[in-house]
């Protein structure tokens, strides 16, 4: 028998993969990310990840929200000023790709400061 989304949900918090992160100010839902050593827990998880946060990232490029030169084995990545405007954001990404651009640009700011 499988276990329920639910049931793994629970499990990954057991086993330190998921840790509550706080409470959406908004909507007062509970919030959680991926634990910092999410690499050694469990590499499957954070092997996909990568793979889905490489494919966000071409996805943003293709649209012309970041810049990078994909002929480099590992490609600077930096947003274009079209990141920069809400309105454009809104009309041309879907849910998905404004929370990774979110993402890519909170990290980017975390590692400049």
């Amino acid at each position: 028998m499988s276990e329920s989304p639910e049931e793994w949900f629970e499990r990954m918090i057991l086993e330190g993969v998921i840790e509550f992160a706080g409470l959406d100010p908004d909507s007062g839902e509970m919030l959680y990310n991926f634990s910092k050593d999410l690499e050694k827990i469990s590499p499957e998880i954070f092997q996909e990840m990568i793979h889905s946060m490489e494919k966000d990232i071409y996805k943003l490029w293709e649209k012309g929200f970041l810049a990078m030169n994909i002929a480099e084995e590992n490609p600077l990545v930096k947003v274009t000023p079209k990141s920069l405007d809400q309105d454009i954001i809104d009309q041309e990404l879907s849910d998905k790709e404004k929370n990774s651009l979110e993402i890519i640009m909170m990290f980017m700011s975390k590692g400049n400061s």
